[in-house]
C-alpha cells in the first residue's frame, strides 16, 4: 500500500472505511480524506460496512453515529469480534456524530471505540485525530 501525505518525503498508501448514510456528508468527508492522502472505501449502511470490513483490513474506520437503521454500538462490537476471530491487527474506530458528547463518550467506553468528533467537525481537528490513530 502507498500513501502520499502533503509535505511528506515518504509515501505509504492507506485505505480507510467511511460509513455515512447522508450522501452529501459522505461526499464532503470523502473529498477531505482524499485531500489528506487517504484512499476511501465507503458504505451507507451497517450491512455494507460489515461486509467491507470482513473483506479488507482497514487501519481506520470512521462511523456515522446516527447511521439510519443501524445501532452503531452493535456494529462496532461486531467489527471488533471479526477482528478477534481473524487475528487482525487492531483497527482504530472514530465516530463522527451530531449526538451529545456525553452520549458518544459513553458509546466509546462501552464499545471499544477509540475516539469521536462532534459534527460539524473542523477539518484541522479531524485531520489531527485521523493522523493520531493511523
Amino acid at each position: 500500500m502507498e500513501r502520499v501525505m502533503p509535505d511528506s518525503k515518504t509515501s505509504v498508501e492507506l485505505k480507510v472505511l467511511l460509513v455515512e448514510d447522508n450522501v452529501t456528508i459522505l461526499n464532503v468527508h470523502k473529498t477531505f480524506l482524499n485531500r489528506i492522502g487517504l484512499i476511501v472505501d465507503t458504505a451507507i449502511t451497517g450491512e455494507q460496512a460489515l461486509k467491507k470490513f470482513q473483506e479488507y483490513h482497514y487501519p481506520l474506520v470512521l462511523l456515522d453515529g446516527g447511521l439510519a437503521g443501524t445501532d452503531v454500538k452493535e456494529l462496532a462490537i461486531q467489527m471488533r469480534e471479526l477482528e478477534k476471530n481473524t487475528v487482525r491487527l487492531r483497527t482504530s474506530f472514530i465516530i463522527l456524530s451530531g449526538y451529545s458528547e456525553e452520549l458518544i463518550n459513553n458509546w466509546c467506553g462501552t464499545t471499544d471505540i477509540n475516539a469521536y468528533a462532534i459534527k460539524p467537525v473542523h477539518p484541522k481537528f479531524l485531520e489531527q485525530l485521523i493522523l493520531h490513530y493511523i
